[in-house]
């Protein structure tokens, strides 16, 4: 089954922090306003990636890119280690203090499910 891009039904905001023992990777609880936010950067940025119809080029670490370019980085990957600890995550921890300390973050992410909940 896959992800039916035009049926979000939920969005969950979540962060990577340096913590003293390890990374932590959990959820930080979000307004709508914000949820409803990253659904547009999302959407808006699943139509640049589509835009022309033109494939897009895979990421390598060798290459010069300019500011702007549509790329992608399979899972599989060394480089998308981070990536693949939340894609095969089914459920984080909540931290309402996530975004307390914005200078030990090391990313952030979105979680978008539609209706199906894929």
């Amino acid at each position: 089954m896959s992800f039916n891009y035009n049926a979000i039904r939920s969005v969950e905001f979540g962060v990577c922090i340096d913590a003293d023992d390890g990374e932590k990777y959990c959820i930080v609880p979000s307004e709508k306003s914000v949820q409803d936010a990253l659904k547009d950067m999302f959407v808006d940025t699943l139509a640049e990636l589509r835009k022309d119809g033109t494939a897009l080029v895979e990421f390598s670490p060798s290459e010069k890119y300019g500011s702007n370019e549509r790329l992608f980085l399979p899972l599989d990957s060394e480089l998308s280690a981070k990536h693949r600890v939340v894609y095969e995550t089914a459920n984080f921890g909540i931290d309402t203090h996530g975004l307390d300390e914005p200078d030990r973050l090391i990313c952030y992410f979105a979680i978008f499910r539609d209706r199906e909940g894929v």
